[in-house]
């Protein structure tokens, strides 16, 4: 059991494999199923992308309902409209929009690994093999026609290119480039966060960044937010970067390392984690006047946060060190905190794994 908190609505995590409901108004927490990461949040409900099998629309009361857009899928992106695009496990692509049949864009063998869709509905971004230790960024119309737009670095097992990430207003395209090949050698050095202008293609590398997705925020207006520097835990020097679309950059961290950032609604707030000598805290910059606000965890140090939809109130992830578990908690600007579940302490992506019914579309 949680706590029962009825602001706290609904909130969806995936735990190992698992597939976890935590339910505000009764304070309970349930599981459903299985999945591997989300995908879109709406009014409604949210995308569950499984460990193989089918994409599943989960409605914030629970009900479950299965896409056909692939079976076995490694990957898959939900357009604003519900269009499914998923990899499967045979690299191949197939799409399926409305009522309409699903059809395959890219055969099986034909090198698929990651998609996304467009904001507009109109095209997806795929990360594609395009030969032994090289792979690529096309842009896709569901019709299967598209191009080439970046060829990544001949790598030494070929996945180097990772979480293609479009803008709001779909000119430029966001990859991680891991030169190395490797996860674990990633941490170390040799991974780049790359903007790639679409149609162009031109590319602006941003430079060394942790080989995660949950570290690169678009904000509404189309302002970037990115942690840069090495993914070696524990960090040693890490900064979180504002990019605005002429590509001035402004650094918001004030201590050597700062982490994960989270947009509120209007796009004009960032929540980030700072640490220092005296432990890890969250602080929130206004972008508007460089205004300042810091705060500890209820319970432990920060790990990070996501906003709720009203600007009002923050989703904490709190640990406390030699602790097994960590918690989380809600938040409001009033002061008043609330814990409402524990969770394993590997739980460290509020985007990727959690999806919130009160949280920032």
């Amino acid at each position: 059991m949680g706590t029962r908190v009825p602001e706290a609505g609904v909130i969806y995590l995936i735990l190992g494999s698992q597939l976890i409901r935590y339910d505000g108004s009764t304070g309970s927490v349930t599981q459903l199923g299985s999945g591997a990461e989300f995908d879109r949040a709406t009014a409604t409900g949210t995308y569950v992308v499984p460990y193989g099998g089918r994409v599943s629309r989960i409605a914030w009361d629970g009900m479950m309902t299965r896409l056909d857009c692939g079976e076995l899928l490694r990957r898959a992106s939900i357009s604003a409209s519900g269009d499914c695009a998923g990899v499967s496990g045979d690299l191949s692509l197939r799409i399926q929009q409305g009522r309409d049949a699903p059809r395959v864009v890219v055969p099986p063998g034909g090198g698929a690994l990651d998609v996304a869709w467009r904001p507009d509905g109109r095209e997806i971004a795929v990360v594609k093999r395009v030969g032994q230790f090289e792979n690529s960024l096309w842009v896709i119309a569901p019709d299967g026609t598209g191009r080439e737009v970046y060829a990544a670095p001949r790598g030494s097992n070929g996945d180097t290119l990772y979480w293609p990430t479009w803008s709001p207003d779909g000119s430029v395209i966001a990859v991680v480039l891991n030169r190395s090949g490797s996860f674990s050698l990633g941490a170390d050095g040799g991974t780049s966060l790359l903007l790639i202008s679409y149609p162009s293609g031109t590319v602006a590398d941003l430079g060394l960044v942790p080989l995660t997705r949950d570290r690169i925020r678009w904000s509404g207006d189309g302002t970037l937010a990115f942690v840069r520097g090495a993914g070696r835990e524990p960090a040693t020097n890490r900064k979180v970067i504002l990019r605005d679309r002429d590509g001035t950059e402004t650094s918001l961290g004030s201590s050597a390392v700062a982490d994960h950032p989270a947009w509120d609604p209007a796009g004009v707030r960032t929540a980030l984690t700072e640490t220092d000598e005296t432990g890890t805290r969250f602080t929130v910059v206004d972008r508007r006047d460089s205004g300042r606000a810091s705060f500890v965890c209820p319970s432990g140090e920060a790990m990070g946060a996501r906003w709720a939809k009203d600007g009002d109130r923050l989703l904490l992830l709190c640990h406390e060190k030699g602790s097994d578990v960590s918690e989380l908690w809600l938040r409001r600007f009033t002061g008043a905190s609330e814990r409402l579940m524990t969770v394993p302490h590997g739980f460290v992506e509020l985007f990727r794994t959690l999806t919130w019914s009160e949280a920032v579309p």
